[in-house]
């Protein structure tokens, strides 16, 4: 216990020093907020739905991003305090790492979901899709940590999933079995599995979106399997650059 609270207290006072990642504290609930009350004078059809699964999805990429820049310093500096100082197995290690980026990631999702204030229309597929969106944070935390050797590296790869992260967009202009390329990114299912859990039965059909023909249960075990496989992938990455 004493030593997952010194990880906490570290990664709490790296935040704190940092005005970067402060703002990403604090940026999804303020977007959150101002979608909720600036999409009523965006004059489309459905659009509070459309952008529904926004702020839980950026929750999860907003929090890994933060706690991956945490990975970055550790490899920028060559420190890797976290298993000398302490010590600390391994496996804890990436234990903590991916326990507190997804528990981060599920409270921050449901507050922003909150925040927004859409209607919920399947509670129980909305509540497995938070949990299997919760799966993703970790999941970018490790892609920064591997992909990105130093701060800039990395300020460099978070705009890219950034950028990702509109492939969500895609179901709107590619009919299956186009679709499938983009299948293995996990933002792909989540957002359609969102888009369904907020919206009622008869508001599916009218949306403007080629619907893949998946069942539902889909949309949330996938994104669990991806994020899972790639998470184990990137561990093994990470611990040979860290050798």
């Amino acid at each position: 216990m004493n030593k997952v609270s010194s990880l906490l207290w570290k990664d709490a006072r790296s935040i704190y020093r940092d005005g970067f990642l402060l703002l990403l504290v604090f940026y999804p609930p303020v977007l959150s907020l101002g979608l909720r009350f600036g999409i009523p004078w965006i004059p489309v059809e459905h659009i509070e739905l459309y952008l529904a699964p926004a702020p839980v999805m950026i929750a999860s990429l907003h929090i890994g991003i933060l706690l991956g820049f945490g990975l970055i310093e550790e490899r920028e500096f060559q420190t890797f305090l976290l298993l000398r100082v302490l010590p600390l197995p391994q496996r804890m290690l990436f234990g903590y790492v991916a326990g507190t980026t997804g528990l981060l990631a599920f409270l921050v999702g449901l507050c922003d979901a909150m925040l927004y204030g859409q209607p919920i229309a399947q509670p129980l597929m909305f509540g497995g899709l938070i949990i299997a969106n919760a799966f993703t944070a970790p999941l970018i935390v490790l892609l920064l940590g591997v992909a990105a050797a130093n701060k800039l590296e990395g300020f460099a790869v978070s705009k890219i999933l950034g950028g990702v992260l509109f492939v969500s967009a895609l179901p709107f202009v590619l009919p299956l079995p186009w679709q499938l390329l983009v299948a293995w990114i996990p933002f792909y299912w989540l957002y359609l599995g969102l888009l369904q859990a907020y919206a009622e039965g008869s508001q599916l059909m009218s949306l403007a979106v080629y619907w893949p023909g998946f069942p539902r249960w889909s949309f949330v075990v996938v994104p669990v399997v991806i994020n899972l496989a790639g998470s184990l992938f990137l561990i093994q990455q990470y611990q040979r650059r860290v050798q």
